[in-house]
């Protein structure tokens, strides 16, 4: 149908939520080592196939190195 069109990208989002809302209901887990794994792998696996499926060009690494270096600087400790 033409009237979901534009809701496709989101309709899968809307049914993983709606299934997680019912098994967080049905079944009590701890949610420290899910959380863990979505940090520590699913973030990093997300910004991988972000960039592995796209071309970059020389003002995205731009963009990525200057990022980099930001959080590098944020994170050194102070002299003071």
């Amino acid at each position: 149908m033409e009237i979901f069109k534009p809701l496709s990208p989101v309709i899968p989002v809307f049914l993983l939520a709606a299934v997680g809302f019912v098994f967080a209901h049905w079944k009590k887990i701890s949610l420290a080592s899910v959380t863990e794994i979505i940090v520590y792998l699913g973030t990093p696996s997300l910004v991988f196939t972000s960039l592995a499926s796209r071309p970059l060009f020389a003002g995205d690494i731009a963009v990525l190195v200057s990022g980099v270096v930001r959080i590098r600087i944020s994170r050194r400790p102070s002299l003071c």
